[in-house]
């Protein structure tokens, strides 16, 4: 099967159950007239190639299960994805989804299976492993902040493609070559701070980050945890600096 979706699967005002799936071939978008099936119950559209989805559709208050996950989705989730308020179960993965998840899924009272990875989102609101909201979403933020602060890079920017992550290459490369993703900038020998205790230092903190940014929002650490945790980075690096000023002011 290949070619586009027909809007004149509208005109069967009735339907209820949509299953087109599996079908490289089919793509662009979405026909805008999709928001007027509300009767449909279940909308599988998932693996195939389609490009855009229209705002009326996450208008469809009794819809059910959502999947158009595996596509070519380059949109940022609105926050009318709220108006979803019969949803059980919504797979949006496998896209290319970016910006930030809308609090607004938060409200989502019915949704017991939420789907948004292998897109380029970054977290806000979230679900746990339970389909429970989660608190977290804000250290995972902080986290992917910690990131961007010390390797200079972003989740979206083009490094990160084919299965590639941002939070993978560090993972990776902290057991090898931390160096390799550390800004060159923060790593000047200058002053009294050894480039091995910048490293050091570093180090801890991308570690830190990586907790931060667990899948499991329960597996990660709270807050005044991670206040406890950079604290005693700094104090272990303050430490070293004025061992190697005694070291300096000795020559």
């Amino acid at each position: 099967m290949q070619g586009t979706i027909i809007s004149e699967i509208c005109k069967i005002k009735q339907l209820s159950e949509l299953y087109i799936t599996e079908n490289k071939l089919i793509s662009g978008e979405v026909p805008t007239c999709f928001g007027n099936l509300t009767s449909l119950r279940k909308l599988y559209l998932n693996s195939n190639k389609l490009s855009k989805v229209p705002s009326s559709l996450w208008s469809l208050r009794d819809i059910l299960e959502v999947n158009l996950s595996d596509n070519a989705l380059t949109l940022s989730l609105p926050i009318e994805i709220g108006n979803l308020k019969a949803v059980t179960f919504l797979d949006l993965s496998k896209n290319m989804i970016s910006g930030s998840i809308p609090r607004a899924i938060s409200g989502l009272q019915n949704l017991q299976i939420l789907n948004l990875s292998q897109n380029k989102l970054v977290g806000v609101a979230e679900f746990g492993s339970k389909g429970i909201i989660s608190t977290k979403g804000d250290v995972y933020s902080f986290g992917i902040m910690l990131m961007e602060t010390f390797t200079r890079k972003k989740p979206t920017d083009d490094l990160f493609v084919a299965g590639l992550s941002m939070k993978g290459w560090i993972s990776e490369s902290l057991s090898r070559a931390i160096d390799r993703v550390v800004d060159s900038n923060l790593l000047q020998d200058e002053g009294h701070h050894h480039v091995d205790d910048i490293i050091a230092s570093t180090s801890s903190i991308l570690k830190l980050a990586l907790n931060c940014c667990e899948d499991l929002p329960e597996e990660r650490m709270n807050m005044t945890d991670i206040a406890a945790s950079l604290n005693k980075v700094k104090a272990k690096f303050l430490k070293a600096s004025d061992k190697d000023v005694v070291r300096f002011c000795r020559k």
